[in-house]
């Protein structure tokens, strides 16, 4: 029997142990046997298409879909300023919130306005008093909590009365809104002294819980009800004695059920301190409770945005926890089950990938909000002066 028989017959006879050869967790360099043997398995099992894309290739191309700077993108949105947030409902289009003009925009997956023949821009309202409103993360309601409206909220859209909200929004101001209906939001909790920088929703003991990540001084994650109340958390939730007490939550996500909290430093005027190694990342529980450390090291710097990468076809970080660095633009990847990093994400031409003042990143639904093998991000480009939203897909050499 030729060695190369041998190779094949026992790379199809592994895949009827549903690839467990194939499929490894750690992303490493791989010996030129064991890079053919996942890429025959994914053949015997039909994936041939993803075979190169999955095949250990660190190659991602970054397509600019919406800025406010022309020519900058395939589309100008000049709304679009300090894009920051991003989120979509079920198959729905993308919500993206612009901090600096205080809107939530809506885009399909290749940046066009939505709907087309009439665009939706939804007003986030400030906190009493005036102001800017600075909306900054967003997250999708598909419970029947957190009703918009009652009988003393006057501000609310026609109709919206009851009925729960869709979207949250979060706000630097300390506010948290919600929409259902119309071009405007509701306001529903403003926190004195509060600056929320992001937002998620999660299950705590049967029952909706709407995070907030408030990236003050000595802040906290703070949580509320089904009604937007302030509920408390266990003492010691959602801290960790590693992380120095001059950090703060500054983004808040749910991924798979657990509670994902990105750490950065608080500086003397309140804003984030970028620098290489000045960042944390933790998975929690519902209750705050500590489950994993994401390995700290230098690729932190101010971390925001966080994703789950797909099983497949996203190349070689596929399977990953990806962290998006506000501070840096980079995009890091970390062990789903270990926390250990594995690598940034590199460009077409083998250098990270640097994305200025990047915010949110999320994959898309394989509906209006574009394929779930894309990665989609919004920034703050320019020191948060201007706005970007596009996405990064494997280059599948």
């Amino acid at each position: 029997m030729s060695s190369e028989f041998r190779i094949v017959h026992k790379v199809f006879t592994s895949c009827a142990q549903p690839c467990k050869a194939a499929l490894p967790i750690v992303w490493r360099k791989e010996s030129t046997v064991k890079h053919w043997n996942r890429v025959l398995c994914y053949a015997a099992l039909g994936l041939a298409p993803l075979a190169a894309q999955d095949a250990g290739v660190n190659s991602y191309i970054q397509t600019n879909l919406v800025s406010d700077v022309s020519g900058l993108a395939t589309h100008t949105d000049p709304n679009l300023i300090n894009a920051w947030g991003i989120a979509f409902g079920g198959s729905g289009p993308w919500w993206v919130n612009a901090a600096e003009t205080g809107l939530s925009l809506v885009y399909d997956g290749n940046g066009n306005p939505y709907p087309p023949n009439s665009p939706l821009v939804v007003t986030i309202p400030p906190p009493a008093g005036g102001g800017p409103s600075v909306p900054t993360g967003i997250v999708f309601n598909s419970t029947s909590d957190f009703p918009l409206a009652s009988a003393r909220d006057r501000s609310a859209p026609a109709g919206s009365t009851g009925t729960p909200a869709l979207f949250l929004f979060a706000s630097a101001r300390g506010t948290i809104s919600g929409w259902n209906t119309g071009t405007s939001a509701v306001l529903k909790v403003t926190t004195p002294g509060a600056v929320y920088l992001g937002l998620t929703l999660g299950q705590l003991n049967g029952q909706n819980v709407l995070y907030a990540a408030n990236f003050v001084a000595g802040g906290t994650i703070n949580a509320f009800d089904g009604n937007f109340n302030p509920i408390s958390l266990p003492a010691g939730a959602f801290t960790d004695s590693m992380i120095p007490s001059d950090y703060a939550p500054f983004n808040v996500e749910n991924i798979g059920g657990s509670i994902y909290v990105m750490f950065a430093e608080v500086g003397p005027n309140g804003d984030e301190v970028h620098g290489a190694g000045l960042g944390y990342v933790d998975k929690f529980g519902p209750d705050g409770t500590l489950q994993l450390r994401l390995q700290h090291g230098d690729w932190m710097n101010a971390p925001w945005g966080v994703a789950m990468a797909p099983s497949f076809g996203f190349g070689a970080l596929s399977r990953r926890i990806l962290v998006g660095q506000f501070g840096g633009g980079q995009i890091a990847s970390f062990n789903a089950r270990t926390g250990a990093f594995e690598g940034l994400m590199n460009g077409t031409n083998g250098s990270p990938v640097q994305i200025d003042g990047l915010w949110g990143i999320r994959f898309g639904n394989g509906g209006s909000a574009g394929s779930p093998r894309e990665l989609f991000f919004a920034a703050g480009i320019n020191d948060e002066a201007d706005g970007l939203f596009g996405k990064l897909t494997s280059s599948g050499r």
